[in-house]
């Protein structure tokens, strides 16, 4: 059975579910569109697609030949890691969702690898934590053009001015 939208949050408020929700997701102006596939062998799929705005720290002390990795960090809000373990399996990877003609403008889309840790909850239990990271790498061909050639102009132009007024 598929269920899409309200029907599978529906079907998901009936069930037994692991509770994961996004830790950088900016709430303002997002939007999460859950499907719901239960299998005829009791196998349950949830599958959601997030349209939003994360946060992340960026380490710029390299800019502009900076690397990033920016993250998606999920994890189960209610259940410990004696009840819910979060993995990445590889076959899953190829439909993680990342379009091979993902582009974004003055970086280098590099590879979507997942790290799996556990975190302290307010409550002090330890809860199952994965984080999908994407690595960019920033082309600094442009920022250093854009850096350069103005610096290269200021001395530039006075210098032949010198020279032009000595003449």
């Amino acid at each position: 059975r598929e269920y899409l939208d309200e029907d599978a949050k529906a079907r998901l408020s009936m069930i037994w579910n692991p509770q994961i929700r996004i830790n950088n997701l900016i709430e303002a102006g997002s939007r999460i569109t859950p499907g719901l596939i239960i299998h005829a062998d009791g196998t349950v799929e949830l599958v959601q697609r997030i349209k939003g705005s994360f946060e992340a720290n960026l380490k710029l002390n390299a800019f502009p030949f900076d690397r990033q990795n920016l993250p998606v960090v999920m994890l189960s809000s209610r259940y410990d890691s004696k009840r819910v373990n979060l993995v990445q399996e590889p076959i899953d990877l190829a439909s993680s969702g990342l379009a091979p003609t993902l582009r974004l403008k003055g970086w280098k889309v590099g590879n979507l690898y997942f790290e799996t840790t556990h975190v302290r909850s307010w409550n002090g239990t330890s809860v199952p934590q994965i984080t999908a990271l994407l690595r960019i790498g920033r082309h600094s061909s442009s920022i250093l053009m854009a850096v350069f050639v103005p610096f290269l102009l200021l001395i530039l132009v006075p210098t032949v001015l010198t020279y032009a007024a000595e003449a």
